[in-house]
């Protein structure tokens, strides 16, 4: 991974993840260290350290290696001569094409900023969408003052590159505004589907994989409205009752933050040549763990971590077309993207706001991937406005052993700012079914819950001492707990001074 990451050694993926520790952590962390700077070029620096799980003798340990990733001009790290790619959880051979696009990132020439206004041959006016070039003219006339005095459409469209002097089309003003993008370059479309698992014991080809497969075309607005009728057909849905008592129809993952997910594949995925013309389309996926969309390319000189903080970032990766899609409306009426980069942060609002997990956002250098964490039991969500979810009613999703495991999000959602209410207070609310979240799940809850309603502080040692769990028990059950925000951490994992309240 382009930021590396965290490699923790003593946990037992086939038992539940059950913390095993590892008998001589000591000489394991110099063995890391060591294999790495032999078989690893140009080899990352990696800090190790133990974490012993608990205050017992007998407590295992755990090693823990965080890998600082490469500078761009160093990448990739070969091993054995081989650059390999991480996907779900195996380790694949880079394509030529992948190498390409980090040897392009390395130029100072920085190429891809100018991959959206490359000629696309063969192409004028005529292949143009006159609504939507009438469309944008007009947003253009209004928003910029030089503009107002242009009559001709296709002047103002010469004036921001999306009609190149020599009468062909841009790639940003194809993709964007042509009836058919797909005719030059087929990787301008959106496939979806839902993986369905390998019920064939010998997995012959009879056996099905996907369900409701579709490939969509057209320009940009369009593709927009046909993926997100596509999910909005292929999600769940769950019955809530509103505070007057009537039930409603809510889609099981809040509608807004996929809108601007699929958006934002759209607008910023890579659109040069060792994607265009390899064929990389983007691609939405439902298992029934996740919704999947991904994009190909990576971040451009910008991180996970500052795509989800609380700054503003708009980094306009295809200057062009970002700047074409603020002036596109879809079918509804309704702005394309904003513009103002606030688009991660509505994401994670509406999750949370509707009591899901946050999304895990994936960048491997040369693919984007955002996963939408499935709720299956939306009964277990916090208050949300007045609402009472009930079950879904909607058949279950199909389950998907034939996927790859996704990532999981490896720290708590934020808490949510305190807000005015007229809700009862915490000792007057009955304490929520949480045994699905796990079986220490409860008694852990309520530990947290009757210590902050007698003011007590809430440590990590102080639930230990009122459930009588192992650290490791206790930790285990908290991670779900505070994911749902149906607990919240006041510090970090491992730091001192930690506490929790419960969130309701």
């Amino acid at each position: 991974m382009p930021e590396g990451g965290t490699i923790i050694l003593g946990i037992d993926e086939r038992s539940n993840f059950d913390i095993v520790g590892v008998p001589e952590p000591a000489k394991l962390e110099a063995g890391i260290v060591d294999q790495a700077r032999n078989a690893i070029s140009p080899c990352p620096y990696i800090n190790t350290y133990s974490v012993r799980m608990g205050t017992a003798e007998d407590a295992p340990t755990v090693v823990v290696a965080e890998v600082q990733g490469l500078p761009i001009q160093e990448r990739p790290a070969r091993y054995k001569h081989r650059a390999y790619l991480r996907q779900a959880d195996g380790d694949y051979e880079m394509h030529a094409s992948d190498l390409r696009m980090i040897e392009a990132a390395k130029s100072p020439e920085n190429p891809t900023a100018d991959y959206d206004m490359r000629p696309v041959p063969n192409t004028s006016a005529k292949d143009l969408d006159e609504k939507l070039v009438q469309q944008v003219a007009n947003d253009l006339r209004q928003a910029v003052r030089p503009f107002r005095d242009i009559d001709d459409d296709h002047e103002i469209l010469r004036k921001i590159t999306a009609v190149l002097p020599t009468g062909e089309l841009s790639v940003a003003g194809y993709y964007a505004l042509s009836t058919f993008p797909q005719g030059v370059y087929p990787a301008l479309s959106v496939t979806c589907a839902v993986r369905l698992p390998d019920t064939s014991p010998s997995h012959s080809q009879s056996s099905a994989r996907t369900r409701n497969l579709e490939r969509f075309s057209g320009p940009l607005p369009t593709l927009l409205d046909q993926t997100m009728e596509w999910i909005t057909a292929n999600l769940s849905t769950y019955q809530a009752y509103l505070a007057n008592g009537h039930m409603v129809d809510r889609p099981e993952l809040p509608l807004n933050a996929i809108r601007e997910a699929v958006a934002n594949a759209l607008i910023h995925r890579d659109l040069g040549p060792d994607t265009l013309e390899e064929g990389r389309s983007i691609d939405v996926r439902i298992t029934h763990k996740a919704l999947m969309i991904m994009s190909p390319g990576g971040l451009k000189s910008l991180s996970v971590s500052q795509l989800k903080s609380d700054e503003l970032w708009r980094q306009e990766v295809n200057q062009r077309l970002y700047r074409l899609a603020r002036s596109l409306r879809d079918a509804a009426g309704h702005r394309i993207i904003e513009g103002e980069g606030g688009g991660v942060q509505t994401i994670l609002k509406s999750l949370r706001e509707q009591g899901l997990k946050p999304p895990t956002f994936v960048d491997t250098g040369v693919k984007f991937t955002a996963f939408f964490w499935r709720d299956t039991e939306p009964q277990l969500r916090p208050d949300m406005g007045g609402e009472t979810a009930a079950p879904e009613t909607t058949a279950p999703a199909p389950t998907d052993s034939q996927a790859s495991p996704a990532p999981t999000p490896t720290s708590p959602a934020p808490a949510s700012k305190a807000q005015p209410s007229l809700q009862p207070s915490p000792a007057a609310q009955p304490l929520p079914d949480l045994e699905k979240l796990g079986k220490n799940a409860p008694a852990v809850y309520k530990a947290v819950h009757t210590a902050a309603v007698g003011g007590a502080t809430v440590t990590l040692k102080s639930i230990i001492d009122a459930t009588n769990l192992s650290e490791s028990q206790v930790r285990y059950a908290l991670k779900p707990l505070i994911e749902r925000e149906f607990v919240h951490m006041h510090g970090g994992q491992g730091r001192r001074g930690t506490t929790y309240t419960a969130a309701r």
